[in-house]
């Protein structure tokens, strides 16, 4: 198979910490030509690693003079409309960081432009392909356990992210908080796990222009009421819980193979989902990721995009975002 040539749009943390690494695994069939940001000593790493890449401070410019196969967009939040719609525009297809945009209204002009131009455009909701999340999906599709009656989501930890810029801190630049950053990724196994997600109430502590640290999301699904807490400010057990009419079955956020389950609301079952080695590991997330990129490269080849969560299924979460913000109320602080 020919190398799908990519450009990477974004040279910041989530590109360092994440894709730098599951790039060097795709070397087969992925080719980095290019990377634009406007800080050069942000890309010094990608340079040494990829040499043969490009560098450009205007991610246009290297669109135009490159005209890749393929851009990844990793660029603040603000940027994933406008980089998206340039990149399709121009024949480019995309892999976008989540979340897909900023609001519904973005994410609307994205698919119109994936639609006019017949271009691959896919989006980095990685949690989908856990082995955990997929045996979790099978049992409630199944209803394994009966009608669900509630879920509670907490997710949450004092900031720690090696952020480059302060695009997670600015509403104009990121769209929100936590929200929008770890939340997107939550509400989107939430709605692929339960069905269409209505948002009762939204409370956060982000003040009228500020960016939320701590919010409480009360939701519905599948005619059942739960409720979704995230912080950066401080632990939060990170378990999702769901509550069954014959039992329930609880994830530890992030774990790759395993999950607790009860059929008989007495005995917990500790299940370990039968799957690679890898896993289970710290390595997983650049594994995982460079398996999308792999069925990326294959679906800009024009093999399947079966695996990749492509325009429609990526905006359900950013839709349940969009009503939450439209929603939002003052979280009252403890003192």
């Amino acid at each position: 198979m020919t190398l799908l040539r990519v450009a990477l749009l974004g040279s910041g943390a989530v590109t360092n910490v994440l894709y730098r690494p599951a790039l060097q695994e795709v070397r087969d069939e992925i080719e980095v030509v290019g990377v634009a940001d406007l800080k050069l000593q942000s890309a010094g790493q990608l340079l040494k690693e990829f040499p043969s890449a490009k560098f450009f401070t205007k991610y246009q410019s290297m669109l135009e003079e490159l005209r890749p196969d393929a851009a990844i967009v990793a660029l603040p939040h603000f940027l994933h409309k406008p980089a998206s719609v340039d990149a399709l525009r121009m024949g480019i297809n995309v892999f976008c960081e989540k979340p897909m945009a900023m609001s519904s209204a973005e994410c609307d002009q994205i698919e119109a432009a994936a639609l006019e131009t017949g271009g691959v455009f896919s989006v980095n909701l990685l949690r989908r392909r856990f082995p955990s999340v997929r045996e979790i999906k099978r049992m409630v599709d199944a209803q394994a356990l009966g009608a669900l009656i509630s879920f509670e989501i907490t997710e949450g930890a004092p900031y720690g992210w090696p952020a480059m810029s302060f695009s997670f801190f600015e509403r104009s630049v990121s769209g929100g908080g936590v929200l929008i950053d770890s939340g997107v990724h939550a509400l989107d196994l939430l709605q692929w796990w339960l069905g269409e997600i209505e948002v009762a109430e939204f409370l956060d502590d982000a003040g009228p222009t500020g960016v939320e640290c701590d919010c409480v999301a009360e939701l519905y699904a599948s005619g059942a009421r739960g409720s979704l807490r995230m912080s950066r400010s401080v632990e939060l057990p990170n378990v999702y819980r769901l509550q069954f009419e014959r039992g329930w079955i609880e994830w530890d956020h992030d774990d790759g193979t395993q999950f607790r389950f009860s059929s008989d609301r007495q005995t917990t079952v500790e299940a370990t989902v039968k799957c690679e080695t890898w896993w289970s590991t710290g390595s997983r997330f650049t594994f995982v990721l460079a398996e999308q990129l792999r069925t990326f490269a294959r679906a800009c080849h024009g093999q399947s995009a079966a695996g990749l969560v492509l325009g429609g299924e990526a905006r359900k979460s950013v839709d349940i975002i969009t009503r939450c913000y439209s929603k939002r109320k003052e979280l009252a602080i403890a003192e």
